[in-house]
């Protein structure tokens, strides 16, 4: 009987051990993939200021204003970014793609006016601080990973073309 105790027992043991590796990895795929979808997020939030912001400061729409990859963006990774962050959080940074969507809608490319477009460009830009905010805390492991992250996107999304 004792060696059958000690098999059944080496059996639980093993099994609870199995079980635990599976939930650890299983959890770190979690977490990885809403640290990817935050970084893909992240840079098309900055990418979007940099192109808005090119609008405002010419007045006029760019022949080419790609709003299909950040909203194909937001469609692929809101899932996984929506289990890292609040209800709140999360509203907010789906409002941004809403509000861009409209954006989309109302452009008229390489239009010298950005009517009637321009106040809901004004209000997205001032609402895109926190959403990149809200983002960036879950794009990095550390605080010197998540600046080094940032400061390379506002450069990339302060130079994209207009």
């Amino acid at each position: 009987m004792d060696s059958i105790g000690l098999v059944v027992l080496g059996a639980v043991i093993g099994a609870a051990a199995t079980g635990g590796v599976q939930a650890w990895i299983a959890a770190r795929r979690r977490l990885l993939e809403r640290k990817v979808a935050a970084r893909a997020i992240l840079g098309d939030l900055y990418m979007t200021e940099g192109l808005l912001r090119g609008v405002l400061d010419h007045q006029q729409w760019p022949v080419a204003f790609d709003s299909d990859r950040p909203l194909q963006t937001w469609k692929e990774f809101r899932g996984p970014f929506a289990a890292a962050v609040s209800g709140t959080e999360w509203a907010e940074v789906d409002r941004i793609f809403g509000a861009l969507h409209q954006i989309a809608l109302a452009a008229t490319l390489g239009e010298q006016s950005v009517e009637p477009a321009g106040p809901m460009v004004g209000d997205l830009l001032a609402r895109l601080p926190r959403a990149q905010e809200i983002v960036a805390r879950f794009a990095a492991d550390s605080e010197t990973e998540r600046a080094g992250i940032e400061a390379a996107l506002k450069v990339a999304g302060g130079t994209s073309p207009a």
